[in-house]
């Protein structure tokens, strides 16, 4: 049981850095003045899916409103 958490909490620490070097690269993309808006959601679709697989991008969309909502 010990080993499965010990699983668990490195999952979701992984989860957690993937998700704020995420955020992190995605703010930077949408502080760049230099992309129109319709550029900034095609750049946003193409690097989600580099980076996530399709289960996660829907649990990524909805991280992402919740931090924009904290800022």
């Amino acid at each position: 049981a010990t080993a499965r958490l010990e699983t668990l909490d490195q999952s979701r620490a992984e989860w957690n850095q993937r998700m704020q070097t995420w955020l992190q690269e995605r703010s930077s993309l949408m502080n760049n003045a230099n992309l129109s808006a319709q550029d900034k959601q095609a750049q946003l679709i193409e690097l989600r899916a580099q980076r996530f697989n399709a289960s996660e991008i829907t649990r990524v969309e909805a991280l992402e409103r919740i931090s924009e909502g904290k800022r």
